[in-house]
């Protein structure tokens, strides 16, 4: 996460950002969830009226905690330190909220400047009913898209 590397803003100030951006937009509520556990993640859900039709968009931000793990060892000894593990884990929730921000930011500018249409931008990550993303439903037949007609795709299987 380069961009966002070493930034000194806590997660704390960028879901409030994040919330403050998105309700600016016109979004109709906001949701966020952690999970701390062995595959730590945060999840960004929020409700966007597209043509009076509320669509529900899921952003998910998931932690690399083997890799965390491993830069959590002493160097010389190999020894797991928890107070570097924890550093890192901090470090990472404070990079990927900061980065999520200037993405939502930079895509509603993008939008408002007649550039991009939202429902375009954020279509990986609208929501069906059972929760589950355009996205979701369609990278495992991505494949597919060279070698065959795109609504196929639309159908699950």
């Amino acid at each position: 996460m380069g961009y966002a590397k070493g930034t000194q803003v806590p997660v704390s100030k960028s879901r409030g950002q994040i919330d403050k951006l998105l309700r600016d937009w016109g979004a109709q509520g906001v949701q966020w969830t952690d999970e701390w556990g062995d595959s730590p993640k945060v999840t960004l859900r929020f409700i966007w009226d597209y043509k009076e039709t509320p669509l529900s968009a899921r952003f998910t931000l998931e932690m690399d905690d083997e890799a965390i793990r491993e830069e959590s060892c002493h160097l010389g000894t190999g020894q797991f330190l928890e107070s570097k593990y924890e550093r890192l884990r901090t470090a990472w929730a404070a990079e990927a909220h900061r980065l999520l921000f200037q993405f939502l930011k930079m895509a509603l500018h993008a939008v408002e400047a007649g550039l991009i249409p939202a429902e375009t931008i954020f279509m990986p990550w609208f929501e069906d009913q059972s929760g589950r993303t355009v996205a979701d439903v369609l990278m495992p037949r991505l494949e597919e898209l060279s070698r065959t007609s795109a609504t196929r795709l639309l159908v699950s299987g």
